[in-house]
């Protein structure tokens, strides 16, 4: 796959991943559900929240919830005999539960927002085993997506606090 496929294929899931979020902060506005209901991470300063955010999250919680779960789950399947009995797409639907199941109670602010997190999970998840499939990087493409996820988000909250 090309690299501009590649930025391409980031560009839409990061699309997706951020018009989710626009939708859940309508929907949650349209309820009168407030942020501070949500729960909410609170920073010490701007500079701890934009290292911690953007740079440390992403690729933390890319290397726990999507590439260890991945190879965990591979090296159980592919070493007992259930790999065999198997297809990809039963390994495909087990990865994509525990992976945004376990990304999702990671982010337990509160239960609502564990809740609203399993869909950014699924999409963290599916794209690390898509790009696992068709290129040499994924560790490195999802940590990209959830860095613009996560700044889209910061930014967009920022905007609101004014």
């Amino acid at each position: 796959m090309s690299r501009y496929k590649v930025f391409v294929k980031i560009f839409l899931i990061s699309s997706i991943s951020i018009l989710y979020s626009l939708i859940v902060d309508r929907v949650l506005n349209y309820f009168g559900i407030q942020e501070d209901e949500l729960g909410k991470y609170v920073f010490e300063n701007k500079i701890q929240e934009f290292v911690l955010v953007l740079l440390v999250a992403p690729i933390f919680e890319t290397f726990v919830f999507q590439f260890l779960i991945y190879y965990i789950l591979y090296f159980i399947f592919k070493n007992t005999k259930i790999f065999v009995l198997i297809n990809k797409n039963f390994f495909l639907l087990i990865y994509l539960i525990l992976s945004s199941t376990l990304f999702a109670i990671s982010h337990s602010y509160s239960k609502n927002y564990i809740y609203i997190m399993i869909i950014p999970g699924v999409v963290l998840a599916f794209s690390y085993y898509y790009f696992k499939k068709h290129n040499k990087y994924p560790f490195w493409y999802v940590s990209l997506i959830h860095f613009i996820h996560n700044g889209f988000v910061l930014i967009y909250s920022y905007s609101n606090d004014t």
